[in-house]
């Protein structure tokens, strides 16, 4: 393991386990939490790892206004005896660290914050069900463009209002707790499909439409909301091989709001932004 700053935070470890303390503390009572996190860091990390790991427990902790007796005692004894000290190898850095250090002990012997909720910051409800046939529509209007050498702003444009269809084939976990394995942060896998048009098909011809892709879409139904989307069909039946691979493609992201790398794919890989699909 190593580290960029002096910080009490600045080190792999801290950044490795950010996301098992959101999971193990959000689920669990903080003693037992504990308990977890130092079976798996014994287990996992290497020793030089253990103080890194005290330090950044603690700090969690004292945020959250959870810090029980025990990590703090353990902590302290830490940073009493220097350790994780030899990690900063010259001497400039070394006094850095030590003030930090210094400071991170002030922290700890004073009040800490009033307890708050811990924060799981994963998509852990699927959105839509395994098969469902979702139609969004696509918002271009007054939205800005970007330079595309392979996507003409008129097409652009020419998209708005329309909708497009995707399938539902799964969902893929990006990450999941060692800790607390039942949580994980779930994206969904969609089957692109070759349509954008004004009106909406009807249910037979949903089915026969080719898949274009798979795309990653996001894992909070707030990102489909924006789309404005509607369910109009599930199928269980075998999605047939796309004709383009352009498998983890991040699709409707709530934070991404001009529609355009979904527009562009349609364009490129699809036929249903012809003239001949207007109507």
């Amino acid at each position: 393991m190593g580290a960029w700053s002096v910080s009490i935070t600045g080190n792999d470890t801290a950044a490795d386990l950010r996301y098992e303390y959101e999971a193990a503390f959000s689920r669990l009572p903080p003693e037992e939490a504990v308990e977890r996190l130092d079976a798996y860091v014994r287990r996992e990390l290497d020793g030089d790892s253990w103080p890194d790991y005290v330090y950044s427990l603690a700090l969690f902790l004292w945020k959250h206004g959870l810090l029980t007796e025990a990590v703090r005692s353990r902590a302290l004894a830490l940073i009493q005896s220097g350790a994780g000290l030899d990690l900063y190898g010259s001497p400039a850095l070394r006094r850095k660290r030590e003030k930090v250090l210094a400071d991170f002990r002030a922290k700890l012997c004073g009040p800490q914050p009033p307890p708050k909720p811990v924060r799981l910051r994963m998509h852990q409800k699927p959105v839509f069900h395994t098969g469902d046939m979702v139609a969004l529509q696509i918002s271009t209007a007054g939205k800005p463009f970007y330079p595309d050498p392979l996507l003409p702003e008129a097409v652009f444009r020419q998209a708005d209002s329309r909708w497009l269809l995707v399938r539902k084939l799964g969902d893929q976990a990006s990450w999941q707790s060692r800790v607390v394995p039942e949580i994980r942060d779930l994206w969904p896998e969609f089957a692109l499909l070759d349509f954008c048009r004004p009106h909406l098909p009807g249910i037979e011809e949903i089915y026969g439409l080719p898949a274009l892709g798979i795309v990653t879409g996001d894992g909070r139904m707030s990102a489909y909301r924006r789309w404005n989307a509607k369910v109009i069909g599930r199928s269980t039946g075998q999605v047939p091989p796309p004709r383009h691979r352009f498998v983890g493609v991040f699709f409707l992201r709530d934070d991404i709001g001009n529609c355009q790398k979904e527009v562009a794919c349609l364009y490129r890989w699809g036929s249903c932004l012809g003239a001949s699909h207007d109507s």
